[in-house]
């Protein structure tokens, strides 16, 4: 037969958005949000700040005080399976 079932599955590209050697916190927030495929609504939810505030970190306008640090290491180091269970909870709780 001509046909085969096979699928072949890519990985969407992070977009241009992605930064290759981050530098700031910022720049490591937004890789990572986009690694996961999250959006800065959804990336808010988890911190508990507004959208605003992670745009802002993101873009570098801001820095992130103190009181977020422990939520952005918990973020930066979760692996994808991990971000859906956590984002999940936030829902359920928020």
């Amino acid at each position: 037969m001509p046909f085969s079932k096979l699928v072949k599955r890519i990985a969407k590209p992070l977009g241009i958005s992605y930064i290759i050697n981050p530098v700031t916190i910022g720049e490591k927030l937004r890789n990572r949000r986009l690694e996961l495929r999250l959006l800065q609504k959804e990336v808010a939810n988890i911190m508990d700040v507004s959208e605003d505030t992670i745009t802002n970190w993101e873009n570098n306008h801001t820095d992130p005080s103190k009181v977020y640090k422990s939520k952005i290491i918990q973020f930066l180091r979760s692996i994808p399976g991990e971000a859906n269970i956590y984002l999940s909870r936030t829902r359920v709780e928020g």
